[in-house]
């Protein structure tokens, strides 16, 4: 009964506020229309149109376009740029509300091309118009990137808007920047981050009483307190967002505080309560045509009703809230399709995978399972790690930024040092002028005494050697100046060495720690991808009444993810062990027909485990005698061989896959062994690039290859560590071959070599 009566008040309250819009929208729309048909200029019309758009925008959604697409189209026919400008920055928000991001793209992109004209003006004012016009589309190209996945995108666009608000001194462009990249960081699980730029928006907005961005603060810091199960922060914030949306009658904002609060009930286990809000957003955002929005909370509805199953013990109910969470999560992956929001997309299927296997349809549900690992491995590898390295290079740049400066500061003080002993040097050049100016007028009184007195001669005589001694004085320190200027000039030639060798230091630091946010970054994904195909696969196992066919498919894919990781392992233990110069190579008899057929047995199934079946695995040994046999160490020939001939088939689709090796010289002193390909081919940059750690070819993105870009890396060092060379040959679209060799010489048997 007290279910009942919250539900109706809830009811009752959102029909007041749906209500009161309507009419004030009515007020404001009459108004606005009355002035339409007074206005006798044509510009006049088109900003009248512009207005009655951007009141219905978030209400009337389809309202608000047709007055945009006519105030565009007498624009236009004006040639009146501004306005043209307005309204396709008008179209690219309804569009974007609309989850129609590829006609939100276009129209923000046609406005800045507009507002870059009003740039070249030489009035101010023109020329603040269009930089603001600039900024306010890449906000909202940052923000439909944001929506479809695109955090890298999304993060590019909000900092060059903010660079052109902070040049305009707008406070608000910036707090609206900041609290949507507080959004992408909240997306990456860093919730540190997201709550510095969130109340740093909120400072902005609260000192200029801009109560939207308020709300939209309030709401994602609340989000933040949620994940960090503080529930009484959350909700106290949320409750302040949904007061100044209700204030402002702000439809959008209403619903999203609606969704917000669902999922902190859910949380709690509220889960009556829970449905309730859920079902009252899903309903205001069906009626204002929020496509992102509404797909939002039917993933929300989705998974409440798989948890209300799994918590059910009638058997009715329980396939009733499957079927529930099938029908909202099929609609969720048809809304997020339409609009191209890939991370929305990839929950979707994992939860029409559950739903699939509460129903007992586990090959269905298996289907579904796997199209969400694909989506999310291409979110992951596409985004996130170019997201992190980018904002941890960016904040290593400052950094030496800083430090530069310091050495600057340093360089000046030295400066002002030499200015000093400059003035000094010409405080000795007067005392020189006056002591010389003092002799001249001793000589001239000593020339008319003279004939006076002997005494006075004597004291002349005395002059002249005191005068003899400032000369010397004098040259002394005209010899001084010359070693001050030389000083000085090695000085200059100093802080100038310094200086380059500091931008080499600080190349290299920045190379370094790119390489290690890099390396992090993609082990971390490498290493949870199997994991989480082991663990969901063997978790399906369990399931009695799963069809053989599918148990031995399942066991297979836990097999191969299995071997995938231990091999990911030994490879970062291999460069481990090279790196550190622990990695012993042990020096024995060698037959090379015996690797060979042992390598051509396992790739020749590995390729039918692939479904390569249309590439042929060759061998070719050029050696006359059969059992050939070298001192060498068998293991890491081995395991050279074999990440070439895996990474020859990983790149190739139709062709063949041929190694095999022959003596180099006449004299028979070196062997080179070589895995040829018809794959993908390399360009000659990728060349440059294909040796060094972490280094990964993404020839498309569209289709990625799996791996840790350890291989060639490790094979390269332990080629040299064998005393041969390893290099590649190839042309792009027609295959590649690696060459390496090894000194054909004689040892004497387990011979260890460090």
């Amino acid at each position: 009964m007290r279910k009942n009566i919250i539900r109706i008040w809830l009811i009752l309250i959102l029909s007041y506020f749906i209500c009161g819009n309507i009419f004030s929208q009515k007020s404001t729309t009459d108004s606005l229309s009355i002035e339409l048909q007074k206005a006798k200029e044509d510009t006049n019309k088109v900003n009248i149109l512009i207005n009655l758009s951007l009141k219905l925008l978030h209400s009337y959604p389809d309202s608000s376009i047709s007055y945009a697409e006519k105030g565009l189209s007498l624009a236009k026919k004006l040639n009146y740029k501004k306005g043209e400008a307005d309204l396709f920055n008008n179209l690219g928000n309804i569009n974007r509300n609309l989850g129609q991001y590829d006609q939100a793209i276009s129209s923000y992109q046609n406005a800045v091309e507009i507002f870059t004209e009003f740039t070249k003006s030489s009035d101010i004012y023109l020329n603040s118009f269009g930089k603001k016009g600039i900024a306010n589309g890449y906000k909202g190209l940052g923000t439909v990137a944001y929506m479809q996945g695109n955090y890298n995108s999304a993060i590019n666009y909000y900092q060059k808007a903010i660079r052109i608000f902070e040049e305009l001194d707008n406070t608000n462009g910036m707090a609206s920047c900041y609290n949507n990249i507080g959004m992408v960081h909240w997306k990456q699980d860093n919730y540190d981050r997201a709550i510095e730029y969130y109340k740093k928006a909120l400072v902005i907005n609260k000192k200029n009483d801009r109560k939207i961005g308020m709300a939209a603060c309030y709401n994602n810091i609340a989000i933040i307190y949620k994940e960090l199960e503080k529930y009484e922060l959350a909700i106290n914030h949320y409750q302040k967002s949904l007061a100044i949306c209700e204030e402002l009658d702000h439809q959008k904002g209403i619903a999203v505080c609606f969704n917000n609060i669902g999922k902190l009930y859910e949380e709690q286990k509220k889960y009556s309560s829970a449905l309730n809000y859920y079902q009252e957003a899903l309903n205001l955002r069906r009626q204002i045509g929020d496509k992102n929005g509404i797909a939002s909370t039917l993933g929300s509805l989705a998974g409440l009703n798989i948890t209300l199953a799994e918590l059910s013990n009638n058997y009715e109910e329980k396939h009733e809230k499957y079927v529930n969470a099938f029908n909202y999560a099929t609609e969720d992956i048809e809304i997020t399709k339409e609009i191209g929001a890939l991370f929305t997309e990839m929950e979707a299927y994992n939860l029409i995978s559950e739903s699939l296997a509460g129903l007992r349809k586990f090959e269905e549900s298996l289907d579904y399972y796997k199209l969400h690992i694909e989506l999310k491995d291409s979110l992951f590898n596409k985004e996130r790690n170019e997201q992190i390295e980018e904002m941890e290079a960016k904040y290593q740049t400052e950094k030496k930024q800083f430090e530069i400066e310091n050495l600057e500061k340093e360089n000046l003080l030295k400066t002002v040092k030499l200015d000093k002993m400059q003035i000094r040097q010409i405080l000795s050049y007067v005392i020189i002028f006056v002591a010389v100016f003092i002799i001249i007028s001793l000589i001239i009184i000593r020339n008319k005494l003279r004939k006076k007195n002997s005494t006075i001669f004597e004291q002349n005589e005395t002059i002249t050697i005191q005068y003899q001694e400032i000369l010397s004085q004098n040259e002394e320190i005209l010899t001084q100046k010359e070693e001050l200027e030389k000083h000085q000039n090695h000085l200059e030639i100093l802080v100038q060495k310094r200086t380059a060798d500091l931008e080499i230091a600080k190349e290299k630091a920045e190379e370094s720690d790119r390489l290690k946010t890099a390396f992090l970054a993609n082990m971390s994904h490498e290493i949870r991808t199997p994991m989480n195909a082991i663990i969901g696969f063997t978790d399906l196992l369990n399931d009695s009444e799963l069809t053989n066919e599918t148990k031995v498919e399942l066991t297979g894919l836990i097999n191969h993810n299995s071997d995938t990781l231990l091999r990911l392992i030994d490879d970062i233990i291999d460069l481990s062990k090279i790196e550190s110069g622990q990695l012993k190579i042990d020096k024995k008899e060698c037959k090379i027909d015996k690797i060979f057929n042992l390598l051509f047995e396992t790739f020749n199934e590995k390729r039918e485990n692939l479904s390569k079946n249309k590439i042929e695995i060759k061998i070719n040994n050029k050696l006359e005698k059969k059992n050939f046999i070298i001192y060498t160490d068998p293991t890491r020939l081995q395991q050279i061989l074999s990440n070439l001939i895996d990474n020859a088939l990983k790149f190739t689709e139709k062709g063949f896959v041929e190694y095999g090796c022959f003596f180099s010289d006449e004299n028979n002193r070196e062997l080179t062994f070589y895995v040829k390909d018809t794959g993908i081919g390399l360009s000659p940059d990728q060349q440059n690039q294909i040796f060094n750690r972490f280094n990964k070819i993404e020839v498309d993105k569209r289709k990625l290859y799996r791996g840790a870009g350890l291989g060639l890396s490790i094979s390269k060092n332990l080629v040299e560590l064998l005393g041969g060379k390893l290099w590649v040959e190839s042309e792009k679209d027609k295959g590649s071959i690696f060459y390496f060799t090894l000194p054909f010489t004689k040892l004497a048997k387990n011979e260890i070599i460090s």
